[in-house]
């Protein structure tokens, strides 16, 4: 069987090799660069751990989803670039990251263009692969001006030679939908980092759990709808569970940037819709859920699907509660520091529902529509 839309695993990698005009750059500047979360730095290579995302190799469409990241430090001056996501859905080819500026989660935004120079997908066989070879890294505008203004410098300007990347990751296919999930909420999730009250990164090992409404299940009934699940997403006590594999929370300002792995499928007989690789934000004013959207095999975009309206907030620390706004407090085990956002109201957006009912040729799904009840459980570090 043939593919032309694939999702990507977790034993991929990008590295980037820095530019000696970084190098130079930063050291006139005394800015100190290290390696944040999951990243290594040695002999001036960087490697990012690829956590997930989706590749279309007929029409060259890519979202590819990282750990780690970069921090930049300069006196009393620490800024963190996290999370990245290489993505060409738009109309170039960007990495965007998380920014946090001393302690405080700011926002995602694009902060290096892309140049492929080279493109290999493996698709036959037992391994199908994916590489991008020779990937000029510059910096973009917005980047630019971050840096300039909170390091009080000038010497950042768009076009800025960072380096050169390759990227390597093996692919799956969208269509296989087994269960087999590598997180299970279930289990006492692994806690290996201490525990701080500014904005934490988000481990790999907790999820999401999404309780379906009985208005969705009666609706995709009487559509002949079938849904069934994408990746790593696995089903436990009644409700859909999303595995969370990074991100970030600023516990102050009450912030969020939450990714996760897996989707779900909704297919007819002529029809397969896959929406994959969530990622729950409300850095815009706005708490959303994005995801991949794949229609019969093609990558299409990241769309707004759903549309949050959150219950309770609280934390549990080590020997310590951190309560932020009300209830809905869930202890995971002794010694580990959860982020728990409960009671999470989800309605289809305006995007999404229009979406849906263009593919599926139907007019049932509306803005509003009731999709269930999360609870989000997540490992701070």
């Amino acid at each position: 069987m043939s593919y032309s839309s694939f999702g990507i695993n977790h034993s991929g990698s990008t590295s980037v090799a820095f530019s000696n005009d970084l190098v130079n750059a930063l050291s006139s500047l005394h800015v100190q660069v290290e390696g944040f979360g999951s990243t290594g730095i040695s002999d001036g290579i960087a490697d990012f751990a690829i956590t997930g995302g989706a590749a279309d190799v007929d029409e060259v469409k890519v979202e590819i989803i990282h750990d780690g990241g970069l921090t930049l430090k300069a006196a009393d001056t620490t800024v963190d670039l996290t999370d990245f996501i290489i993505s060409n859905l738009g109309y170039r080819t960007v990495l965007t990251g998380l920014v946090s500026v001393n302690g405080s989660l700011v926002t995602r935004a694009p902060l290096f263009e892309l140049q492929v120079g080279g493109l290999e997908a493996s698709t036959e066989g037992e391994e199908p692969s994916l590489n991008l070879t020779d990937v000029n890294v510059t910096l973009t505008s917005a980047a630019a001006d971050t840096l300039n203004q909170v390091f009080g410098v000038t010497a950042f300007t768009p076009g800025f030679n960072i380096g050169t990347a390759q990227v390597e990751t093996p692919l799956t296919p969208t269509s296989d939908t087994t269960t087999d999930s590598v997180f299970d909420i279930t289990s006492t999730p692994t806690f290996y980092k201490s525990f701080s009250a500014s904005p934490s990164d988000l481990t790999r090992g907790g999820g999401t759990s999404v309780a379906l409404s009985n208005d969705l299940v009666s609706a995709l009934g009487a559509l002949q709808v079938e849904a069934t699940l994408f990746g790593n997403t696995n089903v436990g006590l009644d409700a859909v569970v999303f595995p969370i594999t990074g991100g970030a929370a600023d516990l102050n300002s009450a912030k969020v940037d939450i990714i996760h792995d897996g989707g779900l499928t909704l297919s007819t007989s002529n029809t397969t819709v896959d929406l994959t690789d969530f990622i729950i934000t409300n850095l815009d004013n706005r708490a959303v859920l994005t995801g991949l959207v794949s229609v019969n095999g093609d990558l299409v975009t990241r769309a707004p699907l759903f549309d949050l309206e959150v219950g309770s907030l609280a934390v549990l620390g080590p020997g310590e509660v951190f309560d932020l706004e009300v209830g809905g407090l869930t202890a995971l085990g002794q010694g580990q520091t959860v982020l728990n956002i409960g009671d999470v109201n989800l309605t289809l957006t305006s995007d999404a529902a229009g979406t849906l009912n263009q593919v599926f040729g139907i007019s049932a799904f509306t803005q509003g529509f009731n999709i269930g009840t999360a609870q989000v459980e997540a490992l701070l570090g």
